[in-house]
């Protein structure tokens, strides 16, 4: 008896795949990427293959930001150094 699969299979839909695929011009791969995301139209992924600066959250309404700008203005003043640390992960963010 085969041991059970750890995989799980998403289902799929060909036909908004290929679509995506063909009117973006993508590989069907990563339209089949996108729509397992649940990008599920041309206009969505187009959205996010191609963003734009108008989509972007604004970045006052993190948490503490206004500290970490008063400090970063202090170190500007002051000429003290400055280091931004950046990782790798897939969020997209510098942290």
């Amino acid at each position: 008896m085969a041991p059970p699969s750890i995989w799980k299979h998403l289902p799929v839909n060909i036909p908004v795949e290929t679509e995506i695929a063909s009117s973006l011009e993508i590989h069907p791969l990563v339209a089949r990427l996108l729509v397992t995301r649940g990008i599920a139209s041309e206009a969505a992924a187009r959205l996010f293959l191609r963003p734009h600066l108008g989509q972007l959250h604004d970045p006052l309404l993190m948490a503490d930001v206004e500290v970490a700008v008063d400090r970063i203005l202090r170190a500007v003043e002051r000429r003290e150094r400055i280091a931004v640390h950046g990782d790798y992960d897939v969020d997209g963010v510098t942290a």
